[in-house]
């Protein structure tokens, strides 16, 4: 991307920006994402209201078309993406580990794929898909420590019940 295009947190879609105007940011979400540009409208509204409460002299009066007061930080903060630590985004790592391994899927398709990263802004924009190499160097690796330790918790439980069956299955055969 370069410095005058912006990408959509919502479809992904590439838009050419000019000097910091949002008027095409504006159009593409009237567009292509009805809801959210009426979320955004109505959130901005709400800030006019406020902000006219505050500065009454500054209103230009009743027949004056109305102003739109742009906080652009405010309008996309809906889409300021989720910290690692964040317990959604905690879960929905753990959740994409687990499909790609229950579906034996390989990690490039799966999180750098297109149509996934799509059917993820989809369903919760602030999540964030993190790199092939971070689920296979990290992600992984913990999954395998983290099963590991549980068997081992379990055989640890049985052990005894393990021992007293090889005993009794020995003594049946030798017996």
């Amino acid at each position: 991307m370069g410095p005058t295009e912006v990408r959509c947190n919502t479809c992904l879609h590439i838009l050419k920006t000019q000097n910091s105007n949002t008027t095409n940011l504006w159009g593409h979400l009237r567009a292509k994402h009805h809801k959210i540009h009426a979320q955004l409208e109505e959130r901005q509204d709400k800030k006019i209201e406020e902000f006219r409460k505050k500065r009454p002299k500054e209103d230009a009066g009743e027949g004056s078309s109305k102003k739109r007061v742009v906080f652009m930080k405010d309008c996309f903060e809906c889409h300021t993406k989720y910290e690692d630590s964040h317990k959604k985004q905690k879960k929905f790592d753990q959740a994409i580990m687990r499909f790609i391994i229950k579906d034996l899927q390989p990690f490039f398709s799966v999180v750098e794929g297109e149509g996934c990263n799509e059917l993820i802004a989809v369903a919760d924009p602030k999540l964030k898909v993190k790199h092939r190499t971070t689920f296979s160097r990290d992600k992984l690796p913990q999954l395998f420590e983290d099963f590991e330790k549980g068997l081992q918790a379990v055989l640890q439980v049985k052990k005894p019940l393990l021992l007293k069956l090889k005993n009794n299955m020995f003594l049946g055969i030798f017996g």
